[in-house]
């Protein structure tokens, strides 16, 4: 999925993260290597998401889309 962005020409901003991310049901978290903002659209839709957060794991296996609140 990376490769795929990158190739084409992703617009993105990326840093590491202390983010802790854990699979349902699992207790250990996953490795999380680091996260990047960038703009959504909805194709369908055309509907445009701004400053979208993507965590990226270590872990080999389908990308997984959360959406995860805010905590105040």
């Amino acid at each position: 999925m990376w490769e795929y962005l990158k190739e084409n020409k992703i617009s993105c901003t990326s840093h590491l993260t202390n983010m802790k991310l854990y699979a349902f049901g699992s207790r250990n978290s996953l490795d999380v290597a680091g996260c990047f903002k960038t703009q959504v659209t909805v194709c369908e839709t055309d509907k445009s998401l701004q400053d979208v957060t993507f965590y990226v794991i270590e872990e080999n296996g389908q990308p997984l889309w959360v959406k995860i609140q805010p905590q105040n």
